[in-house]
């Protein structure tokens, strides 16, 4: 069963997040605020859609 572009996008920005905290992991950072979130998961979602009209 194919995956939803709802659940590609979750599934880059988990991955973008996990990449984020392995390059970061001996600086000091603030934590991501819901916003950040929100705008990480826009952005991987808007990025999946694309990929569909290019089709």
């Amino acid at each position: 069963m194919d995956k939803s572009n709802k659940e590609l996008a979750v599934d880059l920005a988990k991955s973008a997040l996990m990449a984020m905290a392995q390059m970061s992991q001996n600086n000091m950072h603030k934590p991501l605020s819901g916003d950040d979130v929100e705008n990480i998961l826009k952005s991987c979602y808007s990025a999946v859609c694309s990929l569909d009209e290019r089709e």
